[in-house]
């Protein structure tokens, strides 16, 4: 029966669910077109999304939309499971039980089936179902890699490290310094044509709560259990995100130890071999992509920061590093200390 906001199928397929509510965003700068027949689908999307909103019309490309289509089927008593990924070709899958995603990557169109329990659990819905209309976008030369950016007055910064060495922590102790975060954990690279583009978007931190020990303003942040099961303390960003970048880019690789941080140059092809040997399974959906973007990393300047104890101190050394020349040691010629970045 079809309620306020919600305009079930006549079908147990779901075929015809009428998409009556939509949204328009340029997610990336491609042109996205996301449909459902449930009113709450929409709006989790315009919280995902929205920020792109205020991209630049001419960022946009002049391109037709790629399409997202969530149906939603009535409720069930089953719980949200896990979801499985499976692709062949240029067709990508994710389901469990009666959550069912496939997205067409050569014909940029996505189809999602959910129950209506899934739109109650907004992090899981966000995670499991719109997290999916990144690869709708990153085909058109976006190309994900693990690092958070942060940018300044000279140049942008792409903070590289293993899991669990703090990025998340220490963009946010860098936006704190004075620093725009463009992302804490994935950014987009287009290394095509002209200038390289950095494409983000951070709507929120998620920080590990015993980051409220060095940033007291946190404290009063609940703890918030993600879909990956992994607690966090969600901090929005103040003021408008930062979307894109075209600023000078600095890598900087972050590995812990010390007790004060040390920023040291790195030598030659470090920290481009290391990005390149990264293949976290199902990441990026096109590799092919891949090779442009390294050949680019190769090019830019690379430092390794030694994190140090005090994040508020690294971040100090970093935001002198995006602002002007900052105080480094010698060239080192050491050997990397992490080989990958997960």
């Amino acid at each position: 029966m079809a309620s306020p906001g919600f305009l079930p199928p006549h079908d147990p397929f779901g075929r015809t669910a009428p998409l009556a509510y939509e949204l328009e965003v340029p997610v990336l700068g491609v042109p996205m077109r996301i449909r459902s027949n449930a009113a709450q689908a929409i709006a989790h999307a315009e919280l995902t999304y929205g920020a792109w909103h205020g991209l630049p019309a001419h960022l946009v490309e002049p391109r037709a939309a790629a399409c997202f289509d969530i149906v939603v089927h009535p409720r069930t008593d089953d719980m949200l499971a896990p979801l499985a990924y499976r692709r062949h070709g240029p067709v990508f899958m994710a389901a469990a039980g009666a959550v069912m995603v496939s997205v067409l990557l050569e014909a940029d169109h996505a189809v999602a089936f959910v129950p209506a329990q899934a739109l109650d659990q907004r992090e899981w819905f966000t995670v499991n179902v719109l997290g999916l209309a990144w690869m709708l976008a990153s085909r058109r030369r976006r190309v994900p890699l693990h690092a958070a950016v942060v940018e300044g007055a000279s140049r942008a910064l792409l903070l590289l490290a293993d899991s669990g060495v703090g990025k998340s922590t220490l963009a946010y102790a860098c936006g704190r310094a004075g620093l725009r975060v463009l992302t804490e954990d994935t950014v987009f690279v287009d290394a095509e044509g002209g200038t390289p583009r950095l494409w983000g978007a951070l709507p929120c931190h998620w920080l590990s709560p015993d980051t409220a020990a060095v940033f007291p303003e946190l404290a009063d942040h609940p703890v918030v259990v993600r879909a990956n099961g992994k607690s966090r303390i969600r901090v929005p960003v103040a003021g408008a995100p930062v979307l894109t970048s075209v600023a000078p880019v600095t890598a900087v690789l972050i590995v812990p130890g010390g007790d004060e941080p040390v920023l040291e140059r790195l030598a030659g092809d470090t920290l481009a071999d290391i990005v390149a040997a990264d293949r976290t399974e199902g990441f990026d959906q096109y590799p092919e992509a891949r090779p442009a973007v390294i050949a680019w990393l190769r090019r830019q300047p690379a430092y390794r920061c030694t994190r140090g104890a005090d994040p508020r101190a690294t971040a100090a050394l970093l935001s002198a590093l995006a602002d002007e020349a900052p105080a480094v040691t010698p060239a080192s010629t050491l050997l990397p200390l992490v080989t990958s970045i997960p």
